[in-house]
């Protein structure tokens, strides 16, 4: 009797450039890997494949609890490394990333354009058989929380507030046969597929044409909120913010996760992957600081520096950028904004100051607490 063997899925970890024309040292950490390879694919301008630097075979440092007393030999552990790549694919005017395995440590993420597998999910999925999603609050106190069911249900079933919380991640039955059967968004496209090389112009043509969709109905609400998305406003807003930085004012800026993490399987944080430095349990502003060595921090400078979520090995699982990290308020032209995520957003000023007169209305409880 034949055996009926599985075609093996490849799974696709999908980026858009925010500039096309920008050479490949604006989009990855060429330092960090080999020359690239020249890849041969059809309708595509040009195809690049690059090879993260593999760090030297070692055993993980939490061996050395068992190996510093000589009672286990350092080789009953065996080795480590771990592989990664990055595929970079220009077509029709447009620069797309793909990572594998580790690569996406290579990524810039300044350079990504925010939210196109978000939103290219919202066009290719289901509304009524969604898995998972990811959402964050608008309070002064962000959460970052993530809901999943055991079974396929509308966006509301997974307890979205859509006037107070922020979607940024979502999971769902694909309707595009060139996504498989469940895609997931974030700023990246996160597809399982049966497919070779020749096949990726047709995936990321469909994933093109559904960025540049409009949203459907049911997920029109999520372009409501007060984004800042005029490039001038926004760099007028990052000067505003070096202000802040300059003059240490410092009250109303934090760092905090920008997704959900799984603390389980992190032991700390760090702002680069040299093995002796010290890993913070907690990310924290004041933690950048000491690393900065009281030299004053800029947004330049936290757009290119890293935070990494460090795993028992003291090897990074998740990496963004310290400007990602980042939530601040400022004031300006009479406007409060809020960076989150990478992202301004414009705060609206009614509900902000009917927030701060129903704060100086409430009374000091005069009694006791017990």
């Amino acid at each position: 009797m034949a055996k009926n063997t599985a075609i093996k899925k490849e799974k696709l970890s999908i980026y858009l450039s925010r500039d096309s024309k920008k050479d490949d040292s604006y989009l990855i950490k060429t330092d960090n890997a080999k020359q690239p390879i020249e890849i041969s694919i059809s309708d595509t301008t040009f195809s690049k494949l690059y090879i993260k630097k593999q760090l030297p075979k070692s055993s993980p440092p939490w061996t050395n609890l068992f190996t510093n007393n000589n009672q286990v030999d350092p080789s009953e552990f065996g080795l480590s490394s771990n592989v990664g790549a990055v595929l970079i694919i220009n077509m029709s005017g447009y620069t797309f990333i793909i990572t594998f395995g580790t690569g996406f440590h290579l990524l810039k993420t300044e350079s990504i354009e925010r939210d196109f597998g978000l939103k290219v999910t919202l066009n290719s999925v289901d509304p009524d058989k969604l898995r998972s999603l990811d959402k964050a609050s608008y309070d002064h106190n962000p959460l970052n929380s993530r809901t999943q069911s055991t079974m396929e249900v509308d966006i509301f079933n997974l307890h979205l507030d859509s006037e107070m919380e922020m979607l940024y991640a979502i999971t769902g039955v694909s309707l595009v046969p060139e996504f498989g059967n469940n895609v997931t968004g974030r700023d990246a496209l996160t597809i399982a597929v049966e497919t070779d090389l020749e096949n990726l112009p047709l995936i990321l043509s469909e994933a093109l044409k559904r960025y540049r969709m409009p949203l459907p109905q049911k997920f029109s609400w999520v372009e409501n909120i007060n984004r800042v998305r005029d490039l001038d406003e926004i760099e007028i807003l990052d000067l505003e913010l070096n202000k802040y930085l300059n003059d240490k004012q410092y009250d109303n800026l934090w760092l905090g996760e920008p997704e959900v993490i799984d603390w389980e399987n992190q032991i700390g944080y760090s702002f680069d992957n040299y093995a002796n430095t010290p890993r913070s349990v907690v990310l924290s502003f004041e933690e950048f600081i000491k690393y900065l060595h009281d030299s004053p921090p800029t947004v330049e400078l936290m757009k290119n520096t890293s935070v990494h979520v460090n795993d028992s090995e003291y090897k990074a699982i998740k990496t963004w950028s310290v400007y990602r990290c980042l939530y601040a308020e400022i004031i300006y032209d009479n406007n409060t904004y809020i960076l989150k995520n990478g992202i301004w957003y414009r705060a609206n000023t009614d509900f902000v100051s009917s927030i701060d007169h129903y704060l100086s209305e409430l009374e000091d409880y005069p009694d006791v607490l017990p």
